[in-house]
């Protein structure tokens, strides 16, 4: 792992720009995932909950925390922290990785002496995430969901209404957004109306209109997926791991590492496609860690989405794994172990991270260590109602079992992370 760790966060939820309001409280809320990845030194835009930090150390993580001076949340970007003189020093002479690839950042290290080592140039990680090059990278390897590469607003919108006029719902994805922003679902009302196209252009946009007014966008057909399964690889390496995010129609309910075997019809072929996107990135100049978004049909077929050429949200995940199992994911894959993570778990009520882990002991359940690694582990310090849990187990039926128990001590997961209304009774 790299020496220095900066958790752009922001860079995800809105491209190229700063966070804001909610979605600045959001990056300080999940932003602590990046302590598990095991950098020596992580730069946060805000410290951790102490009571996390002790936590995480109590679990073999002994990674130095640092919160740079000159980072505004009313107007957030990590790129800040360069201001602080700290934070110049600190880069000189080491190695620095990023959540997300950012030219700008990596200017920013390499004038003052670090060696950047996510992404690549500018041009390799927009190519990277550009969904609209998706069809291109994946080509020979796995199919795409049928649908058009659309510019501009008013083209979006004309071909949505086109296809909600055939009586088909549609499904659209920004071909730059992150975190989820730039997806949009439509479908036909109950009385068989569809909205004008002056009012999908607002649905569109919301509160993202830059985003949008010049954008460009793919229109595709609705799937009816079994489960959303990803490869996560280095462009250096290859394959690095599989997960799946196991959905019941839009209700998502959490994620597997590794892939419970009944989820894929061919594992093998999560492989092959894993193995190509690495290859394929190299090609492009691109490097680091990403991964692929997939989703199984009820069919059995495997079809492709994007690329994510960042730190997926699971990878941390499988980081909290390896520090609690001291092996590495590989190993404790081929040993039958498995891990089931859920990012925003829905609690009875708000909860700072002591209070969550006081509930979980007085309710008996099992917390995984080092010495016992069998249990819940706490991977992301709880934000008011909602926290992430990951469960460690010795196979797939164990982790659904404790899983359970803690579902009944502590509340439910979200059902609908979309529908979930994220700061309900959020601390500040």
């Amino acid at each position: 792992m790299s020496e220095i760790y900066i958790s752009n966060i922001e860079e995800v939820l809105v491209p190229g720009a700063r966070a804001t309001g909610d979605l600045a409280k959001k990056v300080g809320q999940i932003s602590p995932r990046s302590v598990w990845y095991g950098a020596d030194t992580t730069v946060l835009p805000k410290a951790p909950d102490p009571a996390f930090m002790e936590y995480a150390a109590s679990l073999g993580n002994e990674t130095r925390i640092v919160v740079p001076q000159g980072i505004n949340f009313d107007n957030l970007s990590i790129r800040d922290g360069f201001s602080d003189p700290l934070l110049q020093e600190m880069v000189r002479g080491r190695t620095v990785e990023s959540y997300i690839g950012d030219s700008v950042l990596g200017s920013l290290v390499t004038t003052h002496g670090g060696l950047y080592v996510t992404g690549g140039s500018h041009e390799a990680i927009e190519a990277a995430n550009d969904k609209g090059r998706y069809k291109e990278h994946a080509e020979g390897v796995v199919d795409v969901p049928a649908g058009e590469l659309c510019h501009g607003i008013g083209d979006i919108a004309a071909a949505v209404h086109e296809r909600l006029a055939r009586g088909e719902p549609v499904f659209v994805r920004h071909t730059r957004s992150g975190g989820g922003l730039g997806n949009r679902h439509f479908s036909i009302g109950d009385d068989r109306s569809i909205p004008t196209i002056e009012e999908i252009q607002t649905i569109l946009a919301g509160s993202h209109y830059d985003l949008w007014e010049n954008g460009s966008a793919l229109v595709e057909e609705v799937l009816d997926l079994e489960s959303s399964p990803g490869v996560a690889f280095t462009a250096e390496s290859g394959i690095a791991y599989d997960f799946a995010q196991v959905t019941k129609g839009r209700n998502y309910n959490g994620c597997w590492s590794p892939i419970p075997p009944e989820v894929v019809a061919n594992p093998e072929q999560l492989t092959r496609i894993g193995d190509h996107m690495a290859h394929r990135l190299g090609e492009l100049g691109f490097k680091g860690y990403a991964d692929t978004d997939l989703g199984i049909l009820r069919d059995g077929g495997i079809v492709g989405f994007e690329i994510n050429g960042r730190s997926n949200g699971v990878r941390h995940a499988v980081s909290v794994g390896e520090t609690v199992w001291k092996t590495p994911w590989r190993e404790w894959r081929a040993r039958g172990l498995a891990t089931k993570a859920i990012d925003n778990f829905a609690l009875r009520q708000a909860a700072t991270f002591g209070e969550l882990h006081q509930a979980m002991q007085d309710s008996g359940l099992p917390l995984a260590s080092p010495d016992n690694p069998t249990g819940v582990v706490i991977n992301i310090p709880p934000a008011g109602n909602l926290a992430g849990i990951q469960v460690l187990a010795e196979g797939y039926k164990e982790a659904e079992s404790i899983y359970q128990a803690t579902v009944d001590a502590i509340g439910h997961p979200v059902d609908n992370k979309e529908d979930f209304p994220l700061f309900k009774g959020a601390r500040a």
